[in-house]
């Protein structure tokens, strides 16, 4: 593991452009897992699938399982799998998002440039967490009654959660913060 990140080899100006196609890419697939998703929410999954996620107890699955019906179960299975390829997209697009602001933080704090790096894995950590809580949805769905993938399901995705929202915060700090630089420089 780099000391630099996952993306160290890359220049600055090809972080710059692969976090771009690899944004786009996580945007389109966004809009996709949106729209599949969108028949999802009711008055018991108020937030869709993100309510089926957090579950947590096989009680609460089959409530939102019956209130989606065989149609919904069967669009909620379509948009778990579609899942799986939107989280290759937002895991590279997160993960080098947090290379570029590192390069940005590197300037004005190399103690929180390290925390960019660490970031650049776990953002990939994510991701990977986000399969892992995917796979148990779809065993929750097998298995209603089971207590064990509603909870892991919850557990997986409160962790995607968390290292997404430092990651996200990483990256608009950084934005912010070279956007201040610039008008700095330009001041001056």
């Amino acid at each position: 593991m780099s000391s630099d990140g996952l993306w160290s080899s890359l220049t600055e100006r090809t972080r710059l452009r692969a976090f771009g196609l690899a944004s786009l890419t996580a945007f389109g697939l966004s809009y996709w897992v949106g729209v599949t998703g969108e028949e999802l929410r009711t008055n018991v999954s108020l937030f869709g699938i993100v309510s089926f996620e957090l579950a947590g107890t096989p009680a609460v699955v089959q409530q939102i399982m019956a209130a989606w019906g065989d149609t919904g179960q069967q669009a909620a299975r379509f948009n778990i799998r579609i899942d799986f390829l939107y989280l290759l997209g937002y895991g590279v697009a997160l993960s080098l998002g947090c290379a570029v602001a590192r390069l940005w933080w590197h300037r004005r704090s190399a103690p929180f440039a390290r925390v960019g790096a660490l970031l650049t894995y776990a953002m990939l950590i994510a991701a990977g967490s986000d399969a892992c809580e995917n796979v148990a949805m779809l065993r929750a769905m097998s298995d209603p009654a089971s207590a064990t993938w509603p909870a892991l399901a919850r557990l997986f995705a409160i962790v995607k959660f968390a290292l997404l929202a430092v990651g996200l915060f990483y990256i608009m700090s950084g934005a912010f913060m070279r956007i201040g630089q610039r008008k700095l420089t330009r001041a001056a």
